[in-house]
């Protein structure tokens, strides 16, 4: 799946080269579904792009930065 993710709000800082826009390729996950989650999305997001202080991004399965209303 190809997507296009963009951030801001200071997040982009905790990405390789503090770049606000990534063009990237996920692989649908092998969980018999096939089916791309926010929540795996998240994960994806945390152990790919994220590079500095990967627990601001992310707290253990939740996220650091607020409700989420698309889990």
């Amino acid at each position: 799946m190809h997507l296009t993710l963009e951030f801001g709000g200071g997040l982009e800082l905790l990405l390789e080269n503090s770049t606000k826009v990534h063009k990237v390729e996920v692989t649908t996950p092998k969980d018999g579904q096939g089916k791309v989650t926010m929540k795996f999305l998240l994960s994806w997001v945390k152990e790919n792009l994220i590079k500095e202080r990967p627990e601001m991004f992310l707290k253990a399965d939740s996220e650091a930065w607020g409700s989420c209303p698309y889990k």
